[in-house]
């Protein structure tokens, strides 16, 4: 059974505001590993990995750079 939900390694991505926590509203996330079912994402900007259902996620943002492009985090 194929899934109308398509997404790539490195492909951004945000989760839905109607089933996100109070602590992952508003992220972008990079997939970074594609499961049989679910898919794991990590926020662009550092943190803990998620494991979600794919029809959970949704585009990232409107002006969020293209992965080559996002400015490197810089140390102190």
């Amino acid at each position: 059974m194929s899934s109308p939900y398509t997404y790539s390694i490195g492909d951004r991505v945000t989760i839905d505001p109607a089933v996100a926590h109070a602590s992952t509203r508003g992220v972008t996330y990079r997939v970074t590993r594609l499961l049989p079912v679910n898919v794991v994402v990590e926020p662009v900007d550092g943190g803990r990995p998620v494991k979600i259902n794919p029809p959970t996620c949704g585009p990232p943002p409107q002006g969020t750079p293209p992965p080559a492009l996002a400015p490197a985090a810089s140390g102190p």
